[in-house]
Protein backbone atom coordinates (compact mmCIF):
# COMPACT_ATOMS: atom_id res chain seq x y z
CA UNK A 1 0.00 0.00 0.00
CA UNK A 2 1.61 3.51 -0.83
CA UNK A 3 0.84 6.62 1.24
CA UNK A 4 1.41 10.32 -0.23
CA UNK A 5 2.95 12.15 2.92
CA UNK A 6 2.84 16.03 2.24
CA UNK A 7 4.56 18.04 4.66
CA UNK A 8 3.96 21.55 5.16
CA UNK A 9 6.89 24.07 6.43
CA UNK A 10 5.68 27.56 7.59
CA UNK A 11 8.81 29.78 5.92
CA UNK A 12 7.51 32.94 7.02
CA UNK A 13 5.52 35.81 5.47
CA UNK A 14 6.46 37.10 2.52
CA UNK A 15 6.53 39.89 0.45
CA UNK A 16 4.63 39.75 -2.85
CA UNK A 17 5.24 41.57 -5.95
CA UNK A 18 4.51 40.19 -9.96
CA UNK A 19 7.32 40.85 -12.97
CA UNK A 20 6.35 40.18 -16.95
CA UNK A 21 8.99 38.45 -19.20
CA UNK A 22 10.40 41.87 -20.09
CA UNK A 23 13.99 42.90 -20.30
CA UNK A 24 13.70 45.99 -18.35
CA UNK A 25 11.99 43.70 -15.46
CA UNK A 26 14.28 40.62 -15.72
CA UNK A 27 17.60 40.49 -18.06
CA UNK A 28 17.76 39.73 -22.02
CA UNK A 29 16.46 36.56 -21.80
CA UNK A 30 13.02 37.04 -20.05
CA UNK A 31 11.46 34.12 -21.22
CA UNK A 32 14.41 32.01 -19.17
CA UNK A 33 14.34 32.06 -15.59
CA UNK A 34 17.57 31.21 -13.53
CA UNK A 35 16.79 27.37 -13.69
CA UNK A 36 17.14 27.61 -17.46
CA UNK A 37 13.75 26.17 -18.66
CA UNK A 38 11.17 28.41 -20.25
CA UNK A 39 8.97 30.22 -17.54
CA UNK A 40 5.25 29.23 -16.80
CA UNK A 41 2.02 30.58 -15.07
CA UNK A 42 2.89 28.64 -12.27
CA UNK A 43 6.44 29.80 -11.74
CA UNK A 44 7.91 32.39 -9.25
CA UNK A 45 10.79 33.86 -8.40
CA UNK A 46 12.50 34.13 -5.20
CA UNK A 47 14.99 36.85 -3.31
CA UNK A 48 18.52 35.79 -3.03
CA UNK A 49 18.15 34.82 0.96
CA UNK A 50 15.55 32.22 0.35
CA UNK A 51 17.44 30.31 -2.22
CA UNK A 52 19.52 27.49 -1.17
CA UNK A 53 22.26 28.73 -3.12
CA UNK A 54 22.69 31.55 -0.53
CA UNK A 55 22.03 29.99 2.20
CA UNK A 56 18.15 29.90 2.00
CA UNK A 57 15.38 26.51 2.41
CA UNK A 58 14.31 26.95 -0.82
CA UNK A 59 15.64 25.33 -4.13
CA UNK A 60 14.59 25.18 -8.12
CA UNK A 61 11.67 22.91 -8.15
CA UNK A 62 10.10 23.48 -4.75
CA UNK A 63 6.44 23.60 -4.22
CA UNK A 64 4.98 26.75 -2.03
CA UNK A 65 1.70 27.85 -0.90
CA UNK A 66 1.29 30.81 -0.86
CA UNK A 67 -1.78 32.34 1.01
CA UNK A 68 -4.27 34.19 -1.36
CA UNK A 69 -3.02 32.91 -4.55
CA UNK A 70 -1.99 29.27 -4.03
CA UNK A 71 0.34 26.77 -5.65
CA UNK A 72 3.61 28.02 -7.27
CA UNK A 73 6.69 26.55 -8.21
CA UNK A 74 10.02 28.26 -7.33
CA UNK A 75 11.93 28.38 -11.20
CA UNK A 76 13.58 31.43 -10.65
CA UNK A 77 15.48 33.74 -8.52
CA UNK A 78 15.12 37.74 -8.08
CA UNK A 79 17.82 40.61 -8.08
CA UNK A 80 20.63 41.38 -5.42
CA UNK A 81 18.56 45.30 -4.90
CA UNK A 82 15.73 46.80 -5.69
CA UNK A 83 15.66 51.07 -6.33
CA UNK A 84 14.25 52.64 -2.54
CA UNK A 85 14.63 56.18 -3.58
CA UNK A 86 13.94 57.94 -6.79
CA UNK A 87 15.34 61.84 -8.12
CA UNK A 88 14.47 63.08 -11.67
CA UNK A 89 13.54 59.31 -12.83
CA UNK A 90 17.26 58.38 -12.00
CA UNK A 91 17.32 55.71 -8.86
CA UNK A 92 19.34 57.35 -6.24
CA UNK A 93 19.06 54.60 -3.69
CA UNK A 94 19.30 50.98 -3.70
CA UNK A 95 18.87 48.45 -1.17
CA UNK A 96 18.64 44.45 -1.05
CA UNK A 97 15.29 42.30 -1.94
CA UNK A 98 14.50 40.28 0.89
CA UNK A 99 11.70 37.92 2.28
CA UNK A 100 10.40 38.50 -1.15
CA UNK A 101 8.30 36.48 -3.82
CA UNK A 102 7.88 37.89 -6.72
CA UNK A 103 4.84 36.06 -9.51
CA UNK A 104 5.31 35.72 -13.02
CA UNK A 105 2.44 37.32 -14.92
CA UNK A 106 1.92 37.93 -18.73
CA UNK A 107 0.45 40.98 -18.46
CA UNK A 108 0.43 44.76 -16.73
CA UNK A 109 -2.68 43.95 -15.37
CA UNK A 110 -1.71 41.06 -13.64
CA UNK A 111 0.62 42.41 -12.18
CA UNK A 112 -1.68 45.51 -11.15
CA UNK A 113 -3.89 43.25 -9.67
CA UNK A 114 -1.49 41.57 -7.10
CA UNK A 115 0.45 45.10 -6.27
CA UNK A 116 -3.44 46.28 -5.68
CA UNK A 117 -3.99 42.66 -3.77
CA UNK A 118 -0.75 42.57 -1.38
CA UNK A 119 0.78 45.76 -1.54
CA UNK A 120 2.76 46.28 1.43
CA UNK A 121 1.42 43.21 3.33
CA UNK A 122 3.58 39.96 4.42
CA UNK A 123 1.67 36.74 3.10
CA UNK A 124 1.90 33.72 5.15
CA UNK A 125 4.30 31.37 2.52
CA UNK A 126 4.82 27.42 2.75
CA UNK A 127 6.84 25.18 1.25
CA UNK A 128 5.30 22.01 0.22
CA UNK A 129 6.86 18.62 0.37
CA UNK A 130 5.41 15.15 -1.60
CA UNK A 131 6.77 11.84 -0.03
CA UNK A 132 5.13 8.31 -1.08
CA UNK A 133 5.40 5.79 1.93
CA UNK A 134 5.25 2.34 1.24
CA UNK A 135 4.10 0.15 3.93
CA UNK A 136 3.08 -3.60 3.35
CA UNK A 137 -0.09 -4.58 5.52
Amino acid sequence: MTKLIVTWILIGGMNITAYQPLEVQTDNLPCEPANGKFVHMDGVAVSRDLHKRWGGPLNFGDTLYIEGIGVKIVNDVMGKTKCAGWEAGECVRRIPIMRSIDVFVWTQKEEAYYWKKFGKKKVKTWKVRFEESHKSK
